[in-house]
């Protein structure tokens, strides 16, 4: 963008003077099943919406739940037009764990179709699933405190070891006890470790993380302040505009502009910048790497895409429409043009972890 935002990164340092609080007696935790968890992403617009009938068992997954182990599961799925499930991919998650369990879920849940003229319509639906324990405590276990206090240490050196940052980090995420409070100070040395060793896109992952955990906590367990909260979301607009991610950037935008005004104005002119890039003829560059999971949700922002650059391999690719779906074998050097009727669009691509590509969209 020709005019830049200047760094709002002042989220690390009125973070850092709060550390977790120990637990005491981590043995009066229950598991909760209550498929109330589950929690809309957004409403597609322009019709009428799937609506849930019935539903599965949201069932706590063995292995964290022995550990005392909290997470969350973003995916979407279609509705078919005789109210049943399919095509569920999951954008996120905290454990694949969890995603197993959330995928029973959802194949077991029966829908009322969408409805687009009078007529029942296979749609999109996106989701947020919620494990939690009963009696959660806003604190922390001794198996995650030791780590998390050397990793403070360490990056308070000049020059901070890179190998025994990630090695503690790695250890925080196997700790029992890992509820939405640690995940919340994970994710925020996520965030210091992407900044001091990677790059843009890792900063922004941590920093939806974060934020994405720190929203799931009951007002009074919240550990981030509103202005952190603030800055948090500034920063991952301005990341989202660096990285030329714009039909993102232009969500997160409408959305900071509504809840917390003040904190959308300085972006008035970058934003204005970029929504004459998405209404104008130029092609839209964005390079892409696949997860480690093998897989890349895009928010597509054009109907029209081409791949190329592909190092590595891709497989399929999946497009998730509000009004329609289609899942493609990858064929380097090819274009794709998405039906003007099938309303908003996203992609999937599914290949080897750690492929990477460039992705071009254009009208």
């Amino acid at each position: 963008m020709n005019k830049q935002i200047n760094a709002l990164m002042l989220l690390t340092s009125l973070v850092f003077s709060t550390t977790p609080t120990i637990a005491n007696n981590l043995n009066d935790l229950d598991l909760n099943n209550d498929f109330s968890g589950l929690k809309p992403l957004e409403a597609v617009q322009g019709y009428q919406p799937p609506v849930r009938v019935s539903a599965g068992v949201l069932k706590y997954p063995k292995a964290r739940a022995v550990k005392s182990q909290e997470g969350i599961v973003e995916f979407l799925f279609m509705v078919e037009t005789d109210g049943t499930t399919s095509e569920l991919v999951v954008i996120d998650s905290t454990h694949s764990d969890f995603e197993k369990s959330t995928r029973s879920l959802i194949l077991e849940s029966k829908y009322e179709p969408a409805i687009w003229n009078g007529e029942p319509k296979r749609s999109m639906e996106s989701l947020r699933a919620i494990f939690r324990m009963n009696n959660s405590q806003p604190k922390a276990s001794d198996e995650f405190y030791r780590p998390y206090k050397r990793v403070r240490r360490e990056f308070e050196k000049a020059n901070p070891e890179q190998n025994k940052i990630r090695k503690d980090l790695d250890r925080m995420h196997k700790a029992s006890f890992l509820n939405m409070y640690t995940l919340s100070f994970l994710y925020l040395e996520e965030y210091q470790y992407a900044t001091t060793f990677l790059g843009k896109n890792e900063q922004l992952y941590a920093l939806q993380q974060l934020l994405m955990f720190d929203d799931r906590l009951d007002k009074k367990e919240q550990f981030l302040e509103f202005e952190i909260l603030k800055s948090i979301r500034m920063n991952i607009l301005q990341l989202l505009i660096q990285l030329g991610r714009y039909g993102e950037a232009r969500n997160n935008y409408y959305v900071l502009q509504k809840e917390i005004p003040e904190a959308a104005e300085p972006f008035a002119e970058p934003m204005a910048q970029v929504q004459e890039r998405l209404d104008s003829g130029e092609v839209l560059v964005r390079q892409l790497k696949l997860k480690d999971r093998g897989s890349e949700y895009i928010y597509l922002t054009r109907n029209n895409l081409e791949i190329h650059n592909v190092k590595g391999q891709l497989e399929k690719m999946n497009f998730y429409c509000s009004m329609g779906f289609s899942s493609l074998e990858f064929k380097p050097e090819s274009s794709y043009q998405i039906p003007d009727s099938w309303g908003s669009c996203n992609l999937l691509l599914v290949g080897e972890p750690g492929t990477t590509a460039t992705l071009y969209q254009n009208r």
